[in-house]
């Protein structure tokens, strides 16, 4: 669909802007079609969150009709820095925290073993948030597309622990 919006685009331009226009889908593209190294372009062009969503992403492909969950171990005091981004419409969304099979609870109101949720939205394109986890367990991203017939979706998820 892009693909054919652009190219309907570039027809309309002149010919002479037609020659000085390029359309890129990544960082890496525009740096090889410019000539520029990564490192001498300015962070505001990159903007903080396109960096850190670099930075060990995950690219998930989730079919029309269908749900699926990302899982991010974490330990004991572990604080998680994530962010997700559909490429092209919006998905059902829900963070969930899983914790390991131990003596203590994950949350005040669960027992061992017990998953809760963070948050969970409708439909969003995109989120970003911080968890310091209490207990080693898992983030579970979970992503519903179980209301689109027709669309797939790709997800980026990026999760980066300190």
């Amino acid at each position: 669909f892009i693909v054919t919006v652009v190219k309907t685009f570039m027809v309309m331009l002149p010919e002479k802007t037609r020659e000085k226009v390029s359309f890129v889908s990544s960082i890496a593209d525009l740096c090889e079609e410019t000539g520029v190294t990564q490192s001498a372009l300015p962070e505001s062009m990159l903007g903080q969150t396109d960096l850190e969503v670099l930075k060990g992403a995950s690219v998930l492909e989730l079919g029309a009709g269908k749900s699926s969950v990302h899982r991010h171990t974490v330990a004991a005091g572990d604080t998680v820095k994530w962010s997700f981004r559909v490429l092209e419409h919006n998905v059902g969304f829900e963070l969930r925290f899983a914790a390991e099979e131990s003596s203590s609870p994950a949350s005040p109101s669960s027992g061992a073993g017990a998953g809760y949720s963070l948050r969970k939205t409708d439909k969003v394109a995109e989120d970003m948030g911080e968890f310091t986890a209490e207990q080693a367990g898992a983030l579970e991203f979970m992503f519903d597309n179980t209301f689109s017939y027709m669309r797939g979706k790709t997800i980026v998820v990026s999760c980066l622990s300190s």
